[in-house]
Order: structure tokens, then C-alpha cells, then sequence
């Protein structure tokens, strides 16, 4: 016998002590066969109905409101920031309900105008905040501090506060978020502006009409004049008689 027959009859040996061993399971196989197949049906069965429901979920997270709080930097400032509450969601919120977790006011009216501002207009349940709509406040307004650099908020918001917004969907679903805001996030923003840009060019203008001002001789004849100024301070144009 040589070596290739000598392989084949171990190969021949070693498949039939294979199906030897495994006999007692394919017996196994053939009376529970039904069962196999009907417990593969059930399997199926709970893989498509869980990918149903996650499916479902996904949809309704996509159709859902989503109210959220941040602080931007104001539109056309550097030193101040406001409180923005907007609904980034594809649906209407209802009822909604924005509250913080420490005082914003003093008490005292002087210093509580932009703060009292906000706290009127969330003292009531908002009925209604549409897609892409947004509330804007100011939080913190930066002001001079006397001999330095520095700024100060001018009104008496905190730099850290979190904000809870609770609100219900079209079906009366409600939800809740907190929302953990600090104004450092915006007052450390740093960005640049070319000097061709129309920020640039107004810049450059004043620089110069400062310069020319202070290079300016002071006349010794100062002429005044007065003009009134109408409540929302929009000057009106003065009217001369001509001399006769």
C-alpha cells in the first residue's frame, strides 16, 4: 500500500468515527425538526418586530420637538450674550415651561430692567414655539469697570445657571431637558475681520475721523445749537426762516 492509499483509508476512518459521534445529534435533528423550524420562526418573528419598534422610534425622534437653551454671543456686540430658547425640532412644542435653578433678580428696579425681562416672560407657560423659532433675552451685558480692563456684567444674571425647559408634543407627550449653561462658552470667543471688509473699513473710518479731531484747533467762537429729539431719539430736521 502506498502513502496515498494509506491517506485515504485514514481519511475514510476518521470520517467514519465522525459520523459516528454525531449520529446521536442528526437523530436528534430529524425527530425535533419541526420544533427547530418553529422555534427559527419565532426568532424571526421577535427580530422583525424589534426592528419595527426601533424603526418606529427613530421616526417619532425625528418628528418630534426639540427645545433647546444656549447662550449666543448678541448679534451686533462682542461683549454680551443672550439667553436663546429655540425649537430645533420638525414639529410644534406646546406648553412650554422654562424655569432656572437660581435667582436672577435682586429686587431692586434700577439694576433688574434686562433680567426682569426675562423673568416676566418666563413666569407663564409659553403655548406655543414653532419650528426654527427661537426666544432671545440678553443674560449678560458687558460693562466698563472703573480704572481697568475689565468687564462686568451690568445685569444681575449669574455667569452659570442651568435651565429646565418641560413641553409636550402634538400628542400630549411631555418632555424634559436641563441644560447646564455658562457665558464664558461665548465671552471667550475670539475671531478676525479683514480690513476690507465693511467691519474693517468702518473701524479704519473712525480711527481717522478721531485723529483728525484731535489734530484740530479748538476755535474760540463755539457755535451751539439744539435740536429736539423726539421720543424713540430720532432727530428731527430743524427748520431756518430766511432772513428778509
Amino acid at each position: 500500500m502506498n502513502n496515498r492509499d494509506k491517506v485515504l483509508v485514514g481519511g475514510s476512518v476518521a470520517c467514519g468515527f465522525v459520523a459516528l459521534a454525531l449520529s446521536p445529534a442528526f437523530t436528534w435533528i430529524n425527530d425535533h425538526g419541526d420544533g427547530l423550524s418553529a422555534m427559527a420562526a419565532i426568532t424571526t418573528g421577535i427580530v422583525a418586530i424589534s426592528a419595527l419598534r426601533a424603526s418606529a422610534r427613530d421616526s417619532a425622534d425625528r418628528s418630534r420637538p426639540v427645545v433647546v437653551a444656549e447662550f449666543q454671543l448678541a448679534t451686533e456686540s462682542d461683549t454680551s450674550a443672550d439667553l436663546v430658547i429655540r425649537n430645533d425640532g420638525a414639529t410644534v412644542a406646546r406648553n412650554l415651561r422654562v424655569s432656572f435653578d437660581r435667582g436672577i433678580v435682586t429686587g431692586d428696579p434700577d439694576k433688574d430692567k434686562g433680567a426682569g425681562s426675562i423673568q416676566q416672560r418666563y413666569s407663564r407657560i409659553i403655548g406655543v414655539l414653532s419650528p426654527r423659532q427661537e426666544l432671545r433675552n440678553t443674560w449678560w451685558f458687558g460693562g466698563s469697570v472703573a480704572g481697568s480692563d475689565r468687564l462686568e456684567n451690568l445685569n444681575p444674571t449669574p455667569d452659570e445657571v442651568v435651565v429646565t425647559v418641560n413641553y409636550e408634543d402634538l400628542n400630549g407627550v411631555e418632555y424634559r431637558d436641563d441644560f447646564e449653561l455658562h457665558v464664558d462658552v461665548m465671552l471667550h470667543s475670539t475671531h478676525s475681520f479683514s480690513s476690507t471688509s465693511v467691519r474693517g473699513q468702518l473701524k479704519t473710518m473712525a480711527q481717522a475721523l478721531k485723529k483728525m479731531s484731535e489734530r484740530a484747533p479748538v476755535s474760540s467762537t463755539t457755535t451751539t445749537s439744539s435740536f429736539k429729539m423726539t421720543d424713540n431719539f430720532v432727530a428731527e430736521r430743524p427748520i431756518f426762516k430766511n432772513d428778509e
